[in-house]
């Protein structure tokens, strides 16, 4: 075995060190000017036309304090610009706690929320040309499941459950914008619908909508 995957070794202390000097480096754009963090692209390049998530602040303020601690230079100043997002922009001054998340406009995303859930039954064939989906294989399925949830990437584990609650389809799943659309028989997308709803609601304690 190669010796910086042996424990303890001066090749593996050195290997860590220097992976995580890399991580420290790649995320150094993070801070938005209220300290809130942009995702960030693979070269570390931010979208800023992405949401500003809590969890991905609170992350970056805990990667940059451990920066600090290891006396990284600037981790110091970017730790604290997490937290003064955390205790800024993304902070509900009003009723305690945090925000999910900020829009780019700087519009509050909800938290755990099931904010649509809504069952179109027998479509017209444009409908499901306009949503991106084969009209000549779906529109024999009689029914469109549309589901919005927040965080968005409870749009892949309600992919999951409606797949595994019924024989409908997945038509478009997005973990960005937190949206789901299955197709399928009418019983079978309110059996999908139904089961997502109750899952977010009594085990993930989603509001539903």
């Amino acid at each position: 075995m190669d010796n910086k995957y042996m424990i303890d070794t001066k090749e593996n202390k050195d290997f860590l060190k220097n992976n995580a000097q890399a991580l420290l480096d790649f995320g150094r754009q993070f801070p938005s000017p209220g300290g809130g963090s942009y995702y960030l692209s693979d070269d570390g390049t931010p979208w800023k036309d992405r949401n500003r998530e809590t969890w991905i602040t609170c992350r970056m303020a805990h990667v940059y304090s451990i920066g600090t601690m290891m006396g990284d230079k600037g981790s110091r100043e970017l730790a604290a610009a997490a937290i003064r997002g955390l205790q800024g922009e993304l902070k509900d001054k009003k009723n305690g706690g945090w925000y999910a998340a900020l829009t780019k406009d700087d519009e509050l995303v909800p938290g755990k929320q099931i904010t649509l859930a809504h069952i179109i039954a027998n479509p017209d064939e444009s409908l499901y040309q306009k949503l991106g989906l084969a009209p000549e294989m779906e529109s024999k399925r009689s029914a469109i499941g549309i589901i919005t949830v927040s965080p968005a990437e409870t749009a892949i584990i309600a992919g999951d459950i409606a797949m595994k609650a019924s024989g409908v389809e997945i038509g478009f799943v997005d973990r960005v914008s937190g949206t789901l659309i299955v197709t399928g028989t009418v019983s079978q997308v309110q059996s999908a619908t139904d089961s997502v709803c109750r899952y977010c609601q009594e085990t993930l304690g989603f509001t539903v909508c």
